[in-house]
């Protein structure tokens, strides 16, 4: 047998690793490890903070089980108190956004389960869910990433992770319906596992349609097998649907006037959900946070604020039918859609970890020469920086934000509408610009991918 020389061992010992596609997941855990720490030290020494904002979903679930109106206030209020959970109300902010229940009927599917549960059993596991969905939905995206850009597209994705501190400690509902979409959406993309697909998107869809229902739009839109899983979607989004909308019409036939009346106070001028100017410290990433700068009237800026978000989104949607039916072409119809979807209706912060979707596009733009790579880069860092929980924090008007006031009024609360507006407005452009060349040029990136691998 042959014997290597020793000049021959200190040539291949001296010879640096090449860089795997796979060593992407190391980059995501270090974001997860954040996170997964976080939730496991709230569960073991809860914070006056922890679940608040699952609070919000929990008490009208066990209103409605208790035969309540779960759009009554006082109903919610009477079931708070009768659980012991009287502490959580003291402060009236916190008492009238959690009276006041502004999530549909259909939400009831995915929250009444855990409603069966105490209090803290069903926070426990209810954030238990939220974090662990977080990671899986972050490893899923990456896998849509990893064929273009993997070291690139991990980086984005473990920041999004590592900004995800406070839709944990609130245990806000954003988490799990995000995670449940994401992991759906890469499912079918994926074609694989499509049953679970189907069913966690039509729960995410049941939790908060206004998160997924867009995206739900677009598998309509797209190609005849993407549309054959939208209908599967709608189907079971309709067997889950149906029996709440009729219990709930059953406790409480006015339920949807009542509905009606609770977002109408929780956003009036003022409300903690108001985007116009009377609440400088707004959370709110939609279009109607700077519409509401020029003219403080509901009318005017939801008017425009639907005008210029669906403009938008209607040119989304004739580019995405007219594009290519691959995978490539879809990502970067996703990567546009997501920041736009965001725009039109109310969106909190918490709501932009969807963006997760919108980093397999970047990756593909990324894995493209020219300057678009760069644009891409600057702007899609842009949107998570500020769209994300810590950097959110230090932008505010407390922090960074108070300073930069003086030079440009309304600063913190317009920068997240006016950044995800230019993101999105570029993957249009980039959509629009190269509908035919992906397919070719996205074959090329993947064999170089290989080859560097």
């Amino acid at each position: 047998m042959p014997v290597n020389s020793a000049e021959d061992k200190i040539v291949a010992a001296s010879t640096p690793r090449r860089t795997s596609k796979n060593d992407g997941v190391y980059i995501i855990f270090l974001g997860s490890s954040i996170i997964l720490l976080l939730a496991l030290t709230l569960m073991i020494h809860p914070s006056q903070s922890t679940a608040k904002d699952f609070r919000v979903v929990y008490f009208p679930a066990r209103t409605l089980l208790a035969g309540l109106n779960p759009y009554n206030p006082d109903h919610v209020i009477q079931t708070v108190r009768q659980t012991g959970e009287e502490s959580s109300i003291a402060e009236p902010v916190d008492r009238e956004i959690q009276a006041r229940y502004v999530y549909p009927p259909t939400a009831f599917a995915f929250t009444v389960p855990f409603a069966l549960l105490p209090w803290r059993a069903a926070s426990v596991l209810w954030m238990l869910a939220g974090t662990i969905g977080l990671i899986l939905s972050s490893l899923v995206a990456w896998d849509l990433s990893k064929e273009f850009a993997p070291i690139a597209g991990a980086i984005l994705i473990a920041y999004v992770l590592a900004n995800s501190e406070v839709v944990v400690v609130l245990s806000n509902p954003s988490a799990l319906a995000i995670s449940l979409a994401v992991v759906g959406v890469w499912c079918i993309f994926k074609n694989r596992f499509l049953w679970v697909g189907i069913v966690f998107f039509a729960l995410s869809l049941c939790l908060k349609p206004q998160g997924g229902g867009l995206i739900w739009c677009f598998f309509l839109l797209t190609s005849p097998d993407l549309r054959k899983r939208s209908i599967q979607i709608a189907l079971f989004t309709a067997i889950l649907s149906i029996p709440m909308f009729l219990w709930v019409w059953h406790v409480s036939p006015d339920w949807s006037t009542q509905l009606k009346e609770n977002y109408a106070v929780l956003t009036r001028p003022g409300g903690p959900a108001d985007p116009g100017p009377m609440d400088p410290d707004s959370e709110l990433v939609n279009l109607q946070v700077v519409f509401s700068r020029i003219k403080d009237d509901s009318r005017f800026y939801n008017l425009l604020s639907y005008a210029v978000g669906g403009s938008l989104l209607l040119v989304w949607g004739i580019l995405a039918i007219r594009s290519r039916r691959s995978l490539e072409p879809q990502l970067l119809s996703m990567a546009a859609l997501i920041p736009l979807s965001l725009l039109p209706v109310y969106h909190h912060f918490y709501d932009t970890k969807l963006l997760l979707l919108s980093v397999p596009g970047f990756a593909l733009m990324w894995s493209r020469p020219g300057r678009r790579r760069w644009v891409a880069l600057a702007l899609t860092l842009a949107a998570l920086i500020v769209t994300g929980d810590l950097s959110h924090t230090v932008l505010n008007r407390n922090h960074l934000g108070g300073w930069m006031q003086q030079f440009i009024p309304s600063f913190p609360v317009l920068l997240a509408p006016l950044t995800l507006l230019a993101t999105g407005a570029f993957y249009l452009w980039a959509l629009w610009r190269n509908p035919i060349q992906l397919g070719a040029l996205s074959t090329a990136s993947v064999a170089r991918s290989v080859k560097e691998a």
